[in-house]
């Protein structure tokens, strides 16, 4: 499994349409057929130049490595980040549900998607510095190290998905301290 960083937008525009529609998008507008059409990443980064003649070969390069990733890296059951722009310190995690999509019939920017399960929201303080580091990472899509380290955080704060849940039944005696009465408890109403 993989964890993957899958920004929405530098300023956060795309964060409530990624999840109201339990989505990501690669929202490089530019490219208007799918991703998994090119040959590969060179064909990609040829594309680009084509489409915007002013871009640098070494920004296309990068445009077409993400659009590599989206399209043939990331998996089913890996999980995707996207920090929050609206809610900063936030990090939403998601598990990929669903294979690469292409769509016409949407906006430009929403043509490239796969599915997700979102199934927590995590604040980026918990993690230790190196891995808010990468999570800080000045791309839109890339891959993030430390599976291991970034599972034990979230797991704190959720379950994973797909995760068994330990069950451990209370004591058959509840022991009883300083009284030979059985223990009652008080409830007040929440104000």
């Amino acid at each position: 499994m993989s964890i993957w960083l899958c920004r929405a937008g530098r300023f956060g525009e795309h964060e409530a349409r990624f999840l109201e529609n339990n989505k990501i998008y690669f929202t490089f507008e530019e490219i208007d057929k799918p991703l998994n059409s090119f040959s590969g990443r060179a064909a990609i980064q040829q594309y680009f130049l084509e489409k915007a003649p002013t871009l640098k070969e070494r920004a296309a390069l990068n445009f077409a490595s993400q659009a590599h990733i989206f399209s043939s890296r990331m998996s089913v059951d890996d999980w995707v980040i996207t920090p929050s722009k609206n809610l900063p310190g936030i990090l939403h995690f998601g598990k990929i549900v669903g294979e690469y999509a292409f769509d016409t019939e949407v906006e430009d920017c929403y043509r490239h998607s796969r599915s997700v399960e979102w199934f927590s929201d995590v604040p980026k303080s918990v993690f230790e510095q190196d891995i808010q580091y990468s999570l800080g990472a000045a791309i839109t899509t890339c891959q993030i190290k430390q599976e291991a380290r970034i599972k034990k955080a979230v797991s704190l704060f959720h379950p994973a998905p797909n995760s068994e849940q330990v069950f451990s039944p209370p004591p058959r005696k509840i022991p009883r301290f300083g009284t030979s009465r059985p223990n009652r408890l008080t409830l007040s109403p929440i104000s």
